[in-house]
């Protein structure tokens, strides 16, 4: 690790740039590993019906008081439904805007730094 330390210098005028960076990193990580196991486990079935009862599932407290925060009917199926269904883009917008960030953060940040060598 000590071997790191000269380049140390180097970094710190870049460091809020580059904490960002990192930053959209772990978020866009995050929201990989999270966003369609967690819509496989908790959305799809509110929209799709099981094929043991031919029943979708009943709403989550969670989502009951965001749609119930939003202003809408969470005891409405339809409420249920567009909400659910409108989770899956949302997640979605999320991990494809930080991903572009995280693509495109580091580059002139790696550059001011390979200038600086």
């Amino acid at each position: 690790m000590k071997r790191f330390l000269p380049y140390l210098s180097l970094l710190l005028p870049l460091k809020w740039k580059f904490i960002a960076g990192v930053l959209a990193g772990a978020v866009a990580a995050f929201a990989s590993g999270f966003g369609l196991p967690f819509m496989t486990r908790e959305v799809f079935p509110l929209i799709f019906s099981s094929e043991e009862t031919g029943k979708v599932a009943e709403s989550p407290v969670w989502m009951k008081s965001i749609i119930d925060w939003l202003g809408l009917d969470s005891g409405s199926p339809s409420a249920v439904i567009v909400f659910a269904c409108c989770l899956l883009p949302a997640v979605f917008v999320v991990r494809g805007s930080v991903q572009f960030c995280v693509g495109t953060l580091p580059r002139p940040r790696g550059q001011a730094f390979r200038a600086r060598l």
